[in-house]
């Protein structure tokens, strides 16, 4: 059996999604990645995954894909992808797709997503269905248990350079139950806020916690050296880690680089690209 066998095992027998994906919800896109996931009141086409609340400010049909890949092993690779879109009568329409792992034992979620801007204010939910299928080596069975799972989101524009932002992840406490074992997916609430004081700079900082887990304090900067290039980076807690990255956005197109420096663990790359139809 190759590598990719007993690595999936080994992630199996830790409790699949724990094991890595213990921060899904994660950051997706390169930009969110790279500022430490400190993008609670980030409004763009990755506000699908990150912040519902942030889709209410899309003014334009946008499409987006990303591949994050840890440590060097495609067996724990993540792809996302998601689209976005306004309507006429006011408000937004997100979509979202997400598949982790590997033929042994993998995670997919699906979700859809509304969000709407009031003067000031963004309120987003979203809805999706969260599956893992466990591969018995062999091939000749497989598990499949998959639950619903709600979010709902909200971003206000306290001062013309001032914005908060709060997220809630699963909020119905859903769980996946199968014949030897009950396991509830995490329940994780954000809150956080951005100082934008320049067209050129971003400060973020935010609070997680996750119901499991002890809570989280992240931080991302971001600077726009030149018209079309940007520069960020990041820090979180429990554990702590460093964030780095770039971006380049000509006029329709993003394509955004994060880097991220776990120990003892090593690196984590993710990419993403989107583009803004009209």
């Amino acid at each position: 059996m190759n590598a990719s066998f007993y690595l999936t095992l080994l992630f199996v027998l830790l409790g699949g999604s724990k094991a890595w994906a213990q921060q899904y919800p994660a950051a997706v896109g390169g930009r969110a990645f790279a500022m430490g996931n400190a993008i609670v009141v980030s409004s763009d086409v990755w506000a699908t995954f990150n912040n519902v609340a942030g889709l209410a400010s899309q003014q334009n049909v946008e499409a987006a894909v990303a591949v994050q890949q840890p440590y060097g092993f495609t067996a724990l690779q993540t792809i996302y992808a998601g689209a976005s879109t306004p309507l006429p009568r006011g408000g937004a329409l997100g979509i979202s797709a997400m598949r982790f792992g590997s033929k042994l034992f993998s995670e997919q979620a699906f979700g859809l997503a509304f969000a709407h801007k009031i003067s000031m204010v963004s309120i987003g939910v979203k809805a999706s269905y969260f599956q893992q299928a466990v591969q018995d080596p062999t091939g000749v069975s497989s598990r499949t248990q998959g639950a619903f799972i709600f979010e709902i989101g909200g971003i206000a524009q306290l001062l013309p350079a001032l914005y908060w932002g709060m997220h809630a992840y699963n909020l119905g406490q859903a769980r996946m139950v199968s014949d030897y074992r009950e396991e509830y997916l995490p329940v994780v609430l954000k809150t956080g806020i951005g100082y934008h004081p320049t067209e050129n700079l971003w400060l973020n900082i935010e609070a997680e916690k996750d119901t499991a887990h002890p809570t989280r304090v992240k931080a991302g900067f971001e600077y726009r050296v030149a018209k079309p290039f940007y520069v960020r980076t990041g820090v979180q807690t429990q554990p702590f880690v460093n964030t780095f990255g770039i971006g380049v956005r000509p006029k329709k197109m993003a394509v955004d680089y994060g880097l991220m420096i776990h120990n003892p663990l090593g690196l984590v790359h993710h990419i993403s690209v989107s583009y803004a139809f009209r």
